[in-house]
């Protein structure tokens, strides 16, 4: 069994709901038992900017919207820098 090292482990765990009138982001560090959500407006430069906010390794899920695969695209060169 490969034993898990500190730099293997997710500092935030993320879920975004994305829909026409806001995104509503869930998210809890590893350390942490209760969930933070904000809600804002849909736009992806402000996802962006909150997700950039969170420090150190990230996971994140998307509900299944109609958007979730344009939403998928545009956030991928982003997660793969952090």
């Amino acid at each position: 069994m490969k034993q898990i090292t500190e730099n293997e482990i997710y500092k935030h765990y993320i879920d975004v709901d994305w829909s026409k009138v806001n995104f509503a982001m869930a998210s809890i560090r590893d350390s942490e038992t209760k969930f933070k959500v904000v809600e804002h407006p849909p736009d992806i430069k402000i996802l962006k900017d909150c997700l950039k906010q969170l420090p150190g390794k990230k996971i994140l899920t998307i509900e299944e919207t109609t958007s979730a695969q344009w939403l998928y695209v545009n956030l991928k060169t982003m997660l793969i820098k952090f």
